[in-house]
């Protein structure tokens, strides 16, 4: 839970997710890997990332 309310609050990561606003589903994904490079790997990016892919999903962006 801890890791997951410390996603939410990054500002990294919020103006990251803005970034990807009204942009290509191959720029979303090429962002989505570059952070979690950038971030090596770590749990709480991985959350991040993830929420962002199940949005999509929930959107109907992808399947």
């Amino acid at each position: 839970m801890i890791v997951r309310l410390q996603s939410v609050k990054d500002e990294n990561w919020q103006t990251t997710r803005k970034s990807m606003l009204k942009t290509t589903l191959e720029f979303k994904f090429n962002t989505l890997e570059k952070w979690l490079a950038q971030n090596n790997y770590s749990k709480k990016s991985k959350v991040q990332t993830q929420h962002y892919v199940q949005a999509l999903r929930r959107s109907g962006i992808i399947n």
